[in-house]
């Protein structure tokens, strides 16, 4: 699954809640450590200045002593109350995007990393690419921003280019599950476009080492969302590898780690990595149940679906099972392709 924290999957969504002070202080926070001049002899006015443009960008308002504001920077609140609503159809995503990116104000760095992931979630990794850049244009140094900028150019097909983002991230000594997990997908992808047997063996095989790197990270912190993610992954790409027992021990853990989590039935990936455990472990009726159960629950999530259909789909043909249907497990919807000239335009002559 992909990637991102959670099995095959992007991490969760953080709400943004302009008007909530504690979330603007950390954000506050955060920004200034990353503007503040490295050198210890930076003069003071570049110290004021990094921490005016941290204010700016955290969500906060600096008002001249007339009450008048000058950087009108909480009139992106409502945009975040919208964001903060729930699900929003594709139209909407775009009519926000285009409200944001029409202002002169600087949003918070969360701001574009929640529009971001919606478009991601929505199956736009173009779009979503675009707006993640954005954000790096005034956060050039957010950890997450970056991340999910590599997850869009992954998506994107770009495999190579997000690589290159996430070895530069982990060289800076960012080695968390989901770091570690961007790159294992993107040497996953690596290999399952190589045309060379002995390159592409190498690409697997550090899939499986990142994300078994990510996995023992992630239960020595004790969290869970990164153990499955990282789990299923890591066992996944051993079944890949031949590596049957390991795959099968891997998948038996993350199995139980998962059900120890999954305390309701309303937790997308929870669901579908007991599919794949079950899958691993050739129980089909048991994966057919977690993969229906979680496909239902995705909705309109359909990058969430795809990634998921898309390991079953490798785990399958690695076992040699040839009689699952999985457009049974994993519905889509029916696409329809226009092609030829364009409608003739209203009041223009008729072609």
């Amino acid at each position: 699954m992909d990637a991102v924290a959670q099995p095959s999957r992007e991490p969760k969504d953080e709400s943004i809640r302009s008007t909530d002070p504690n979330r603007l202080i950390e954000t506050l926070v955060k920004n200034l450590t990353d503007r503040l001049p490295l050198s210890s002899e930076s003069s003071e006015q570049s110290l004021v200045k990094a921490f005016l443009d941290a204010l700016a960008g955290s969500g906060f308002e600096i008002r001249q002593s007339s009450g008048q504001p000058v950087t009108a920077v909480d009139t992106l609140g409502d945009v975040a109350a919208r964001l903060g609503e729930g699900p929003l159809r594709l139209r909407e995503l775009m009519s926000i995007w285009r409200e944001v990116s029409s202002r002169q104000s600087v949003g918070p760095a969360l701001l574009y990393v929640d529009v971001g992931q919606r478009f991601l979630k929505s199956g736009q990794p173009l779009i979503a690419h675009d707006i993640l850049r954005g954000g790096l244009r005034h956060w050039p140094r957010d950890l997450r921003l970056r991340q999910l900028r590599a997850l869009a150019l992954a998506r994107s097909g770009a495999s190579r280019r997000a690589r290159s983002i996430l070895r530069q991230l982990v060289k800076e000594g960012f080695q968390d599950e989901e770091t570690l997990g961007l790159l294992a997908r993107t040497n996953k992808d690596l290999w399952e476009s190589s045309d060379r047997p002995d390159e592409a063996r190498k690409l697997l095989q550090e899939s499986h080492d990142l994300y078994r790197q990510g996995y023992d990270r992630a239960v020595a912190s004790q969290s869970p969302d990164g153990a499955l993610y990282a789990g299923i992954n890591a066992a996944t790409t051993a079944l890949l590898l031949g590596q049957r027992e390991s795959a099968l021990r891997l998948a038996s853990d993350v199995e139980q780690i998962c059900k120890r989590k999954l305390d309701d039935m309303s937790d997308y990936w929870a669901l579908a990595t007991l599919g794949e455990c079950a899958l691993i472990a050739r129980r089909w009726d048991d994966a057919e149940r977690h993969y229906s159960l979680a496909a239902r629950l995705a909705g309109r999530n359909f990058a969430d679906i795809a990634s998921t259909k898309r390991n079953a789909t490798m785990i399958l043909q690695r076992l040699g099972q040839t009689s699952v249907d999985l457009a049974e497990w994993f519905p889509m919807p029916n696409i329809v392709v226009f092609t030829g000239h364009l409608i003739d335009r209203p009041g223009a002559p008729r072609r």
